[in-house]
């Protein structure tokens, strides 16, 4: 993952709550992630994380737990109260698994936005029957 406008992986907008625990540390909770990509994610956190610490990271979608070790690569203050973190996915080999979790993170976006602009309120399956017949060939 490169930091700004020199972005390796396509960043995808996300909405997904996240659990994280440093090396040796206590479990905390961020609010949900920013963004995610094929090489890492970043994500909103109340506490300074230093660069090059190595996380945990928990990630719970539809009752599945998926974990992932990650490196920081960055940390910024976004307010006296918060931070935005940036992470490296430490195995290449979950790619496949990160690329899944990309897609639930949509599907999940347009099951809000259809509940929101329509009131239909679609199961998980629901949700993922539609958001693949109308947005899977444009995903990238």
């Amino acid at each position: 993952m490169l930091d700004s406008d020199n972005r390796k992986y396509i960043r995808h907008p996300s909405d997904i709550p996240l659990q994280y625990a440093l090396i040796d540390k206590p479990v905390h909770h961020a609010k949900s992630t920013n963004n995610i990509s094929l090489g890492g994610l970043s994500f909103r956190v109340k506490e300074e994380l230093k660069a090059d610490s190595w996380l945990t990271i928990t990630i719970d979608l539809y009752d599945n737990d998926f974990k992932v070790d990650a490196q920081v690569c960055w940390c910024r203050a976004k307010s006296d109260t918060s931070y935005d973190v940036g992470v490296d996915f430490a195995d290449n080999l979950d790619a496949f698994s990160i690329r899944m979790i990309e897609q639930l993170c949509y599907i999940e976006c347009y099951k809000k936005k259809v509940f929101d602009n329509e009131g239909r309120k679609l199961s998980n399956d629901e949700a993922a029957k539609e958001w693949i017949e109308k947005f899977a060939t444009e995903f990238p």
